[in-house]
């Protein structure tokens, strides 16, 4: 499932946390060791989770999203997310193919910036042969 504009915009907004929320707090918490002990490895595959948060208009519902997935699924859409807008978090940080920092094509802060830009960098990078391609297919393949 190549992801559209808006659903990588809610996801990345919701990595993003908030002043009471840190930064990947409910994506990390899937890969808490504590966490990952006390469910099993099943839940929704990668296509399933994002089609779940691309429903959603809230953080909460995203929560509610990451919290009947595969850790695995999660790590997948991450990656794909990170691989279009790139991770601070990371490590290595990751600078993103369509950047929504630093002057990016999907920093809406940024001169020139016009979401008809955004959207045809996310469109390209996820095409099969583009930049996030690798990472949309590991996402696609892994149905939990």
């Amino acid at each position: 499932m190549r992801l559209p504009l808006a659903l990588l915009l809610a996801l990345a907004l919701a990595a993003c946390g908030s002043s009471t929320t840190p930064a990947d707090a409910t994506v990390d918490t899937a890969h808490d060791a504590a966490d990952a002990a006390d469910r099993p490895d099943t839940g929704l595959g990668c296509s399933a989770l994002s089609a779940c948060v691309g429903a959603c208009a809230d953080a909460a519902c995203v929560s509610a999203c990451q919290s009947v997935a595969n850790p695995r699924a999660i790590e997948l859409l991450r990656a794909q997310i990170a691989c279009v807008f790139g991770s601070t978090t990371a490590t290595p940080p990751v600078a993103g193919v369509c950047a929504n920092t630093n002057g990016g094509p999907c920093d809406s802060a940024a001169p020139g910036y016009t979401a008809a830009r955004c959207e045809a960098c996310i469109t390209a990078a996820q095409r099969p042969g583009g930049a996030c391609d690798a990472a949309v297919s590991a996402c696609q393949r892994f149905v939990g």
